[in-house]
């Protein structure tokens, strides 16, 4: 009845808690797809049944790994988080309730797992929907097909918004705020942050390119403007100081990390825009 797909790599402090919680869910009949993208073999070493491990012979990335436990499942239904995550023992109820109703998916509300938080905190949430993250996510296997998957120009980042703007062309997905996830605790680093500018600065170019009625972080053609006061107008850190909080030493080189990582993103944004020919600042 129900496929359920983790992709993660490197992810030895969370993964057991992840795929814990899963097992833990009170409806029992499901496979557990773990996608192991060139990470130590540290999944190996659950003996449940429905456990079913695959690990790439290369690295795929995050779009090409979703679409090998796309291939890999067995069910109709297919749930997405991700190895950083845990989740409510009624996930898959309340997520099952929804597709058994005809819609063609469901995203549930993703808390942040610390409450006491700093600008150093990389928080991931989605409280009130449309934000479609497959950290907290189900579809109908069928439509997902339909739409051949995960596009793999999106390779690390936004596949999983792209992908819910293509599928909800067809029909609805649900916000169903008790399919509850709670997303662990992670802090930034420098190599975190540059990598993800430039993986956000790409992505976003390309989700104009298909989407360009999706105006999430964007004014018309300009992509993220806030950035773009910051990098202009770096005094306006101050007020993210105060936003997001700073408590320590580590938060002031967290806080200089945003500028440089807003930077890079703007870089990937021009140049990748260039390449595809089309106009965005």
């Amino acid at each position: 009845m129900i496929s359920v797909a983790v992709v993660f790599k490197n992810e030895e402090k969370h993964i057991f808690d992840c795929v814990k919680s899963i097992l833990n869910q009170k409806f029992k009949k499901f496979e557990l797809l773990l996608i192991d993208d060139c990470s130590p073999e540290i999944a190996k070493s659950f003996k449940d049944k429905r456990v079913l491990y695959y690990r790439n012979s290369k690295p795929l990335g995050i779009a090409k790994s979703r679409n090998v436990a796309i291939k890999k499942s067995k069910h109709k239904y297919l749930f997405f988080t991700d190895g950083d995550c845990v989740v409510n023992p009624n996930w898959l109820v309340e997520g099952k309730k929804y597709l058994d109703e005809g819609y063609l998916g469901v995203e549930g509300k993703t808390v942040y797992l610390s409450k006491k938080t700093s600008v150093s905190d990389k928080i991931v949430q989605n409280l009130n929907g449309k934000k479609w993250m497959t950290c907290n996510i189900a579809y109908r296997k069928s439509i997902i097909k339909s739409e051949r998957g995960f596009d793999p120009v999106f390779e690390n980042m936004l596949e999983d918004r792209d992908l819910a703007q293509r599928i909800r062309k067809h029909g609805s997905i649900f916000f169903n705020k008790k399919m509850l996830v709670h997303h662990q605790i992670k802090k930034w680093t420098l190599e975190k942050m540059i990598s993800s500018s430039k993986n956000l600065g790409i992505s976003m170019v390309y989700m104009l390119k298909k989407h360009p009625k999706d105006k999430e972080n964007r004014l018309f053609f300009i992509i993220y403007p806030t950035h773009i006061v910051g990098i202009l107008l770096p005094v306006s850190y101050i007020y993210k100081a105060f936003r997001d909080n700073v408590r320590s030493y580590e938060d002031l080189r967290v806080l200089a990390m945003y500028y440089l990582g807003h930077l890079v993103e703007r870089y990937y944004i021009w140049k990748t825009a260039s390449q595809q020919k089309i106009f965005a600042i």
